[in-house]
């Protein structure tokens, strides 16, 4: 599994980020999963024109079979939504139709999930708008992942309002 977080793609080093991102994929090509744990762009500096080259590998990763997580971050958020929401509905739509043995998929990720990842569980938390916050729906299989979510819940009834927002 491949872990890349704070991208903050835009246009002036765009071909520079894609480069040694397509370097990275390319040294550990048996690696199935890679998860992006947001910040795509600067929330002030918004660049869409390089925001859809970071989608155009998400759908390269995606043709090569590759799971891919995108979290979203603190800086993808524009106002009450995340500057990937456009990408999302495209690609839930390619994920919809059948698709040939041994595609990929990409996963959004915009409230706190548990998954399993290469027989792992692994709780992803990425940054998520107040009006999504939702009770923990999930049951951790053990105490490690218990921790996480009692000190989740520590977080949400804490005074503080940045404690809660995390």
């Amino acid at each position: 599994m491949l872990l890349i977080g704070d991208i903050h793609i835009n246009t002036r080093y765009q071909d520079k980020i894609l480069t040694e991102l397509r370097a990275i994929f390319s040294t550990y090509p048996d690696e199935k999963t890679i998860v992006f744990f947001g910040d795509y762009v600067y929330h002030f500096a918004y660049d869409r024109s390089a925001l859809l080259q970071l989608y155009k590998l998400f759908l390269e990763l995606f043709d090569q079979g590759k799971d891919v997580y995108v979290l979203a971050g603190n800086h993808d958020r524009l106002g009450n939504s995340f500057v990937f929401e456009e990408a999302q509905k495209a690609f839930d739509i390619i994920s919809s139709k059948e698709l040939i043995k041994g595609s990929g998929k990409i996963h959004f990720v915009t409230k706190p999930q548990l998954v399993t990842i290469e027989d792992e569980e692994i709780l992803l938390l990425p940054f998520f708008l107040p009006n999504e916050i939702e009770a923990n729906t999930y049951t951790p299989k053990n105490e490690r992942l218990k921790a996480i979510s009692d000190f989740a819940t520590l977080l949400e009834k804490s005074a503080n309002k940045h404690e809660v927002f995390s």
